[in-house]
């Protein structure tokens, strides 16, 4: 009986020490520097998920061959899914080194797994790379939705009269010219009350300066994964990660059939953060602020609607009540957040919520032509501050190598040059985005 007890208390024990054949070692790298470092990166198997956490095992579990080389002295972890072995000497690569884990453990949601000889070929590594890698993190700041080189949303619209249909695109491709890229905004519905008739299209210069440039250096001379997690850790720590200056010419128009059309110029300062972490490893967060911006140009085209006047003989004439807009002043300020909870390697259909917070506002210190939504037509002037607010929430079920897609529900208020129809709507329809989310310097 005592034998049989002695089974069942070591069984749970094997049960949980089971080896696992999941866990992969991708291409084992050696870098001489002021520490010498073997970096190894892990993975799993095709269609066996995603790591959380790769635990460093004691440095008696690890293991260099051929014997007589440098010894490990210290096992580090880079980013919860690699390791980083630190070697008390210099490493001959012509021996054909391997680095071998005796025993090493790993969790897959939330479950935690154990390998066994686990061994890797060391080669030398793409340094600049490894580098520009860690650089790129580092340099990269935000973009929005509307900034990404597709955006579209096929949506209907409620408004308080009624529902229809409506689209928002925005098109901004690499004009192949560092910082130069073309852009194409339309936001259109049919619905009165939820159409903000805006249509805009030009090129823009976009210089970015990354807030992070001491860091920049410092990782130069840091091998080691836990001094590149701390210095990325104090990259995110600041509460902005990179400025971006954009000038742009562009041709404003009433979509569909610019009965009010300008040209513009327009400068603009804008604050990014990094996407930063929260609830675990999957939830993100990121901002911007643009303080300071300009728009000025010139009204190309103004066709309102002829108001009758009499003339002091009495004849009937008409008058453009536009006639007066001929230039345009504006200030323009705004801020957002993008709050995100992504992991695309979830057996649900859901793969990523967004939560998009945007607005903007503009003072137009000259008078400029305005659609009257009662009298439906341009037929009226205004100056003074108009607001516009989105509020969004994004379900994303699916991604390519072209992009994301999935759907969209949002709250839309307030008006869009050129002719700042008020808007009252909320949306529901189809999105696809394309995946980059970062402005690169």
């Amino acid at each position: 009986m005592s034998t049989l007890r002695w089974a069942f208390a070591i069984l749970p024990m094997l049960a949980y020490a089971q080896t696992s054949t999941d866990l992969q070692i991708g291409s084992a790298t050696y870098t001489p520097a002021n520490v010498n470092y073997i970096y190894v990166p892990f993975s799993l198997k095709a269609g066996q998920g995603a790591i959380q956490t790769v635990t460093p095992p004691e440095v008696s579990a690890v293991t260099m061959s051929p014997a007589g080389g440098p010894r490990v002295t210290r096992v580090d972890q880079d980013r919860r899914t690699n390791l980083v072995v630190i070697l008390d000497g210099t490493l001959d690569l012509k021996t054909n080194p391997q680095v071998c884990f005796t025993s090493i453990s790993y969790t897959v949601s939330g479950k935690t797994s154990t390998v066994a000889n686990l061994c890797q070929t060391i080669t030398s590594p793409d340094i600049k790379a490894q580098r520009d890698a860690i650089l790129k993190e580092l340099q990269n700041v935000t973009k929005t939705s509307t900034e990404k080189d597709i955006f579209a949303s096929g949506f209907v619209t409620t408004a308080s009269s009624g529902s229809q249909g409506g689209a928002q695109i925005a098109l901004n491709p690499d004009l192949g010219i560092k910082g130069m890229t073309s852009f194409l905004n339309i936001n259109k519905s049919t619905q009165t009350g939820a159409d903000p008739k805006n249509f805009e299209a030009g090129t823009r210069y976009r210089f970015v300066h990354s807030l992070s440039a001491g860091l920049l250096e410092k990782v130069k001379d840091a091998p080691t994964g836990g001094e590149r997690d701390e210095l990325i850790r104090q990259a995110q720590q600041k509460a902005v990660a990179g400025l971006i200056w954009d000038f742009a010419a562009k041709l404003e128009g009433e979509a569909t059939n610019f009965n009010v059309s300008n040209f513009v110029g327009e400068s603009a300062l804008s604050f990014r953060s990094l996407s930063k972490g929260f609830g675990g490893n999957k939830g993100y967060l990121r901002s911007f602020v643009m303080p300071l911006a300009f728009e000025g140009g010139k009204n190309l085209n103004s066709q309102g609607q002829p108001l009758q006047t009499t003339a002091t003989s009495g004849t009937a004439q008409t008058a453009n009540p536009l006639s007066g807009v001929n230039y345009v002043a504006r200030y323009k300020a705004g801020l957002g957040f993008t709050l995100f909870y992504e992991d695309w390697d979830s057996s649900l259909p859901l793969k990523r919520a967004d939560v998009d917070v945007n607005a903007v506002g503009r003072y137009l210190f000259l008078k400029e032509s305005a659609y009257d939504s009662k009298a439906k037509i341009v037929d009226t002037i205004t100056n003074g501050f108009r607001e516009y607010v989105e509020i969004a929430l994004k379900l994303y079920v699916g991604q390519s190598s072209a992009g994301r897609y999935g759907l969209k529900l949002s709250y839309d208020r307030g008006s869009l040059p050129p002719v700042f129809a008020r808007v009252k709507t909320f949306q529901f329809g189809f999105l696809f985005e394309s995946a980059e989310d970062s402005s690169k310097k």
